[in-house]
């Protein structure tokens, strides 16, 4: 088998670099464990046997029945949609213990078992034991967010030493960033586009939010904006959180690292050709871009005043495209994840709609 090429090796390098704030990925790794440590380990448990308090905590048989848990956002969302309940609506003119005996009667009739994943961390002033990270299914194997990142740091140094962090984001329902590769580079000289990073963009969620994704992607340094690479399979791992092993995993990312500087660069060459299709009503673009995100049509006037901040850019596919991923910076790491590969894919199909080659 060949050796992996260096990807810095392989597209024309600019001699500016990834700037000095940008952690490293072992500054990260060793944050998610850091994290992770606080991690209580996930138990099974029936249903029937969780009990919701009228403090609005959890309490379970495996921690004694007396020290409960909190719930965040997500993990509350996720027991509402388990027991079928609208706390807004349902519970709004109820009691807190009214609320306790009506989610403990649904939840004493399930004959299901949930994997329960709890963390010892929990909001300040809290007296609470910890906080319920996620109420998933039995079959559900998490995928810690330290090993996703020695897998990917792994496989990257056998293709490219140089690695930064460009951002990161950790929520209560995924864990995301974005590694860049190399150095900067100038897709066909172009000084509207100007200079971009080749990278990876990585979202793991281990509470049932997402699947691990692992994406191709551009970072264009005049503004900061993340773009998905608009390549056929920018994706290079996409993987449910079942029963996988890491060593096949491994294998997978490997595979597709090594096609990794061509998609870079056939990305570059879109970005290009995207600066001169014209685009007659941005209105109407802004409107696909988000409904292929799934997205709220509410988030439109955020992209029409990203559109103004680039007048040289305005009446072209790659304004608009310029302007869906800066305002993706303002929305939850959730949204920009989904709003900036959707920016990518409209990249992506205008420039092919030219009917150019992008070879």
């Amino acid at each position: 088998m060949n050796a992996p090429l260096h990807i810095s090796e392989v597209l024309p390098a600019l001699p500016s670099s990834p700037q000095d704030d940008h952690c490293s990925l072992s500054d990260l790794l060793s944050e998610f464990e850091e994290r992770e440590a606080q991690e209580n380990p996930s138990v099974v448990v029936p249903m029937a046997s969780l009990r919701f308090t009228a403090d609005g905590t959890l309490a379970m048989p495996e921690f004694g029945m007396r020290d409960a848990f909190v719930f965040n956002d997500w993990s509350k969302r996720q027991l509402a949609s388990i027991v079928g309940v609208r706390w807004d609506r349902w519970f709004a003119r109820m009691s807190d213990t009214e609320q306790a005996t009506e989610v403990n009667k649904r939840l004493m009739s399930g004959t299901d078992s949930l994997l329960v994943r709890t963390t010892r961390m929990v909001p300040e002033g809290s007296r609470a034991q910890g906080t319920v990270m996620a109420l998933l299914s039995e079959k559900y194997t998490p995928l810690a967010d330290s090993k996703v990142l020695r897998l990917v740091k792994l496989a990257l140094e056998e293709v490219e030493p140089k690695l930064r962090v460009l951002r990161s984001a950790v929520t209560d329902r995924s864990t995301s960033y974005v590694v860049a590769i190399g150095t900067s580079f100038r897709p066909g000289d172009d000084h509207e586009v100007g200079d971009v990073w080749g990278g990876i963009t990585i979202r793991n969620s281990g509470v049932g939010y997402a699947a691990l994704s692992i994406v191709a992607h551009l970072e264009r340094l005049l503004c900061k904006n993340g773009l998905h690479a608009p390549v056929p399979d920018a994706h290079l791992v996409y993987r449910a959180h079942r029963a996988f092993g890491l060593a096949k995993l491994h294998e997978l990312l490997m595979e597709r690292l090594r096609a990794l500087p061509g998609k870079l660069a056939q990305a570059g060459r879109a970005l290009v050709a995207s600066r001169r299709r014209e685009v007659a009503d941005p209105k109407e673009a802004f409107t696909a871009i988000l409904r292929a995100a799934r997205l709220p049509l509410r988030l439109l006037p955020e992209l029409e005043r990203a559109y103004e901040i680039e007048p040289s850019l305005k009446g072209t596919a790659f304004g608009v495209s310029q302007a869906a991923t800066r305002a993706a910076q303002s929305i939850s790491p959730e949204d920009r994840f989904e709003l900036e590969r959707a920016a990518g894919a409209y990249v992506a199909e205008q420039a092919h709609s030219r009917g150019q080659s992008l070879q």
